[in-house]
């Protein structure tokens, strides 16, 4: 009997590949902006941009700045992937760098899950450390300083049941998960930007912190209220690749 050996063309192999790259395109781009405030002054800003792909990936890149009262001054910068029709998370960045005085300190985590599994890579002063956890794949990724991660826990609240909903949150710094509920309080006016609009106020709590969450009709948060720092929506724009 003779073996037949399939003949690997790598010129059509790698035409192949390129097809398959090619296939994931940018079809929009949404760009947001909150103005954070403490005590009702300027105490910084979180600058967002979402990417929708065709392979049904949701990016969000954000920088966050923040200069408090008491002098520290925080940047922040994130980068969440997100399965499009779940929302689960796939791939998470984070890198915080705090300044006061002559103090300086950074820290970072990137996660990757792999179903429930997740590497976790954490950066400290320099140093790394590189572990596998157990981390729910359908948690929201949570940092308490980033506004826009509340979009994903919103998106899996179900408006038609209402009442409190449960699901688990990951913070990204500690790598650990933590159980959260979301509940629709009321629809009221609320103040953003010194203008008052119709919106529908959400409680989200963890780990004995609460927040309040204001969505407007659009389903954009307009405001989140943290008790010591709030953010205000104060720029929004939409580009649909292609023009369309």
């Amino acid at each position: 009997l003779l073996l037949q050996i399939p003949v690997v063309d790598a010129a059509a192999q790698s035409q192949s590949k390129m097809m398959k790259i090619e296939e994931r395109r940018l079809v929009r781009t949404v760009h947001f902006k909150f103005t954070i405030l403490q005590a009702g002054n300027p105490a910084g800003w979180e600058d967002v941009t979402r990417n929708d792909y065709s392979d049904n990936s949701v990016q969000f890149k954000s920088e966050v700045l923040l200069e408090f009262q008491q002098g520290a001054k925080t940047d922040i910068r994130t980068d969440l992937l997100l399965e499009e029709e779940t929302f689960f998370p796939l791939k998470f960045e984070i890198d915080r760098n705090t300044k006061q005085g002559d103090v300086e300190f950074d820290i970072g985590s990137s996660i990757e899950w792999f179903s429930n599994v997740a590497t976790v890579c954490k950066t400290s002063r320099g140093a790394k450390d590189t572990l596998n956890v157990v981390l729910p794949a359908g948690a929201a990724v949570v940092d308490m300083n980033v506004a826009h991660h509340l979009y994903v826990p919103l998106y899996w609240y179900d408006a038609a049941s209402g009442g409190v909903q449960s699901f688990n949150v990951v913070d990204p710094i500690s790598a650990k998960s933590f159980p959260a509920t979301l509940r629709l309080q009321v629809s009221e006016k609320t103040s953003v930007n010194g203008e008052e609009i119709d919106t529908e106020r959400y409680e989200f709590t963890r780990d004995k912190l609460t927040y309040k969450i204001y969505v407007d009709a659009d389903g954009r948060i307009v405001k989140v209220d943290q008790g010591f720092l709030v953010y205000e929506l104060s720029e929004w724009s939409e580009n649909n690749a292609g023009g369309e």
